[in-house]
């Protein structure tokens, strides 16, 4: 620290008895000086050793984050398409007095695959609950599974 202080002193020290010396060109020798005083404050600072800088484990963190942030709008996109279908499906059962549970699996891009429907209906009602969705949705008659349900004699 001392030879810092030392090295200022004398380039301040310097810059004064070039200042000192009268003549023309006087603005050009203040100019001169002062970059050599700033040069002589400022050394210090070209030997210092920063640690290395990497943006590797930000930028990861921001790609996790990003994936994690797709999958969770894809998992609620898809609950919103499910609900929404299986409420059509539902609708279209109440207009035919039917009573049931409607089960719909949707693939990743948000589209139908299968439809199991559960309660108790005649086949004539099964058919047009099976007709009005398969156009619907456009689903084979195949994606359509249909569970009986029992009622206990009790």
């Amino acid at each position: 620290m001392s030879a810092y202080l030392m090295g200022v002193i004398c380039a301040a020290f310097l810059c004064s008895i070039v200042t000192a010396v009268g003549g023309a060109g006087q603005g050009t020798r203040r100019l001169i000086c002062g970059v050599f005083l700033a040069l002589a404050l400022l050394h210090p600072l070209g030997s210092l050793e920063l640690p290395e800088l990497s943006l590797d484990p930000i930028l990861e963190e921001a790609e996790e984050a990003a994936a994690n942030g797709t999958a969770q709008a894809e998992t609620a996109r898809n609950a919103i398409i499910t609900d929404s279908l299986e409420a059509y499906i539902l609708t279209k059962a109440t207009e035919l007095d039917l009573v049931i549970g409607v089960e719909v699996e949707v693939d990743s891009d948000g589209l139908p695959i299968s439809v199991t429907l559960t309660g108790g209906a005649s086949p004539s009602e099964r058919d047009a609950l099976t007709n009005a969705i398969t156009t619907a949705l456009g689903l084979g008659k195949e994606e359509i599974r249909w569970k009986q349900t029992y009622q206990s004699s009790e």
